[in-house]
């Protein structure tokens, strides 16, 4: 998209949409989309011009999850570049996706460090990486987002990694004046969003408790050798103001969800990580639904979990393949809930998110977030929890619009 001068306002029609440009703050162009009466939008649609470089790089995007992040990136009209290991693949997505020759394609290797310094061209500025599984294949692009002052995104949803990140690259990426937001999938960054929502206002807190419950959701070669690593060690919990050590599935507890009461065990998610480095608080649980007799059995075989999975993920590693995963069909009928509930002596908060289609609402959410950080307001840096980077009474109401429903009461 061709845009104007420095200083110069245009008008004129997209796909039947009526548009105006506006240097915005930093001196690059943003599209607004105004209605015919000259009022803008409540919801403001932001589009980059393609003045300068591309200022995104997604690693990873010949993957699932990372083609869905091309589409949104593409449909909100933020220029990027394509990464990833195989040059062959790189011009297949380019080719199928009717890319234009201003997206570069960059083959850079997280298994071979000194190919990612390939990542950043001139102005770049937010690396999205969606290339996993994060443990074996995370730490690399992270040391080199910093290295070169850059935002980093990812949707890892393995605790240990996270934990790595704000353990050991956070005052790095302060002093880099550059963003880490690990875990910005939907299983992570909505459970952190609603979390903080539920916490507002009630430190110093006693507990926050976050849980997921999903129905019909089929998930891809790589969300489920996520998951075998996040089993493969032993999780962080968060209790009496300190991490502990726990065990997948060590402990379980009655739930009510919107659609009923289920059954759910502790499970090493992101929130014992992020929440306690936000809010003053002295127990943060995590917990995934499932069948009583699979959590009961679970329990009991809990300190095998580990073992097995550690064993688990070697194999199926070799054997899975990248880039499969559902329908679109099969992902709009795959249905999740997630319920945060915070209490303290200042009273007690519950807040529930309901919605479907998990991988496209992680395309949504990335696309949120990259646009927040070519904001000139954006000024985070650190590793940092989606709801330390982001508003997330504002992130919510967004995704509102790609069917994510909010409920909050005092209890």
């Amino acid at each position: 998209m061709a845009g104007p001068a420095q200083g110069q306002v245009l008008v004129g029609h997209c796909a039947g949409t009526p548009w105006v440009w506006l240097p915005s703050m930093d001196c690059t162009n943003v599209a607004v989309r105004v209605l015919l009466t000259g009022q803008i939008f409540v919801k403001i649609d932001y589009i980059r011009s393609g003045l300068m470089d591309n200022e995104v790089t997604v690693l990873g995007a010949t993957g699932y999850t990372g083609q869905l992040v091309v589409e949104e990136l593409q449909r909100l009209r933020i220029p990027f570049d394509i990464a990833g290991r195989s040059a062959t693949k790189l011009a297949q997505l380019q080719q199928r996706l009717g890319l234009g020759d201003d997206v570069n394609q960059i083959v850079a290797d997280p298994t071979q460090p000194s190919t990612l310094p390939n990542l950043f061209q001139k102005n770049t500025r937010v690396l999205v990486n969606c290339a996993g599984p994060f443990t074996r294949l995370g730490e690399p692009v992270v040391r080199a987002a910093v290295q070169a002052g850059v935002h980093y995104l990812d949707i890892t949803g393995e605790q240990g990694f996270m934990a790595r990140v704000f353990d050991q690259y956070d005052l790095a990426a302060q002093l880099k004046n550059c963003a880490l937001i690990p875990a910005c999938g939907v299983e992570y960054a909505l459970s952190n969003w609603l979390a903080a929502l539920a916490a507002q206002d009630l430190e110093p807190l006693d507990s926050i408790l976050t849980a997921t419950n999903t129905t019909g959701i089929q998930t891809t070669s790589g969300t489920q050798l996520s998951l075998l690593r996040v089993l493969a060690e032993a999780g962080i919990g968060w209790e009496n103001g300190r991490r502990v050590r726990r065990l997948a599935g060590s402990q379980s507890r009655s739930l009510k969800f919107p659609s009923g009461t289920y059954t759910g065990v502790w499970s090493p998610f992101g929130e014992t990580i992020t929440l306690p480095r936000q809010f003053q608080v002295k127990n943060v649980g995590c917990y995934m639904t499932m069948p009583a007799p699979f959590a009961v059995s679970l329990r009991v075989f809990a300190p095998l979990v580990p073992i097995t999975s550690q064993l688990m993920s070697g194999f199926f590693e070799r054997v899975l393949k990248s880039g499969k995963g559902p329908s679109p069909t099969d992902r709009s009928s795959g249905r999740w809930e997630i319920l945060a509930q915070a209490e303290s002596s200042r009273g007690k908060r519950s807040a529930i998110l309901t919605g479907n289609d998990a991988y496209g609402l992680t395309a949504h959410i990335i696309g949120y977030a990259v646009g927040k950080l070519l904001s000139s307001e954006f000024k985070g840096k650190g590793a940092l929890g989606p709801a330390q980077a982001f508003e997330p009474r504002a992130a919510l109401e967004y995704l509102g619009d790609f069917g994510v429903k909010f409920e909050l009461k005092v209890l």
